[in-house]
């Protein structure tokens, strides 16, 4: 599928899988090792705690709109990796549809979306 975005150690990528003959289209956020120390990496970063969070949610309310659904998480080699539901556009690549900024209503409404998630 590709690549949707990155941050200073992740990546994240839209992956497809055939399940039957459903295509089915997943996140998939890929974060490199950060080291404590020289050779000593910290084998379960913010991933960790994102799927604390993420599960915590779908516990409480699990028809909750706006969290994606956790399928898989770990790490192989020199990667964390979480495997989870594709929502839609991020806000980058929105913000990329509407010119490079958004309106005042535009982000009214992304803030109040915000705030009904909390």
């Amino acid at each position: 599928m590709g690549k949707l975005g990155s941050g200073v150690h992740s990546n994240i990528y839209a992956v497809s899988a055939i399940k039957g003959q459903k295509q089915i289209i997943r996140t998939l956020k890929v974060v490199h090792f950060v080291y404590i120390q020289e050779g000593i990496p910290l084998k379960e970063p913010q991933i960790k705690t994102e799927v604390a969070v993420l599960k915590s949610i779908k516990d409480t309310n699990p028809d909750e709109l706006g969290f994606a659904q956790i399928y898989e998480y770990g790490y192989e080699s020199n990667f964390n990796f979480l495997i989870m539901t594709l929502l839609g556009p991020n806000l980058e690549q929105l913000m990329k549809l509407c010119g490079g900024s958004f309106t005042l209503k535009t982000t009214a409404i992304i803030s109040l979306q915000v705030l009904d998630r909390l």
